[in-house]
């Protein structure tokens, strides 16, 4: 018995091994939640313009047209419960923040992401 177990010890032991090299290297993988998370901890006391909401002000407002310091921190299918989380987390660093641009929409005031289509984006 000893030696079954060994060996099935022996046998398994590669395959934990790529499976734990697979999983971190997927955990590394550059998205723009990570870019958003880095960028807000590095510049939010430079951001004078905060824009927040659902995928409508992540397509429609460029942070380099604006003349004063610009920070898009919107995305696809964000509630407004996540832009209070953004607000939140990073309130005690917004020091020059003059401006936060939230546009509304029947999604934005009824829609939660937790229970919509693209639910699975929660985890990020």
């Amino acid at each position: 018995m000893k030696r079954f177990i060994s060996k099935t010890n022996l046998y398994l032991f590669p395959i934990l091994l790529v499976v734990i090299i697979i999983e971190s290297g997927l955990r590394n993988i550059p998205n723009d939640y990570q870019f958003k998370n880095n960028f807000l901890k590095i510049h939010s006391n430079e951001i004078e313009n905060l824009i927040l909401g659902s995928s409508h002000s992540f397509y429609g407002l460029n942070p380099v047209y604006f003349s004063k310091p610009s920070f898009n921190a919107s995305h696809i299918s964000q509630s407004l419960n996540y832009d209070y989380e953004i607000l939140n987390k990073y309130r005690n660093n917004f020091k020059n923040l003059k401006t936060v641009i939230l546009p509304i929409s029947y999604f934005t005031l009824f829609g939660k992401l937790e229970s919509g289509i693209e639910s699975w984006r929660v985890k990020n």
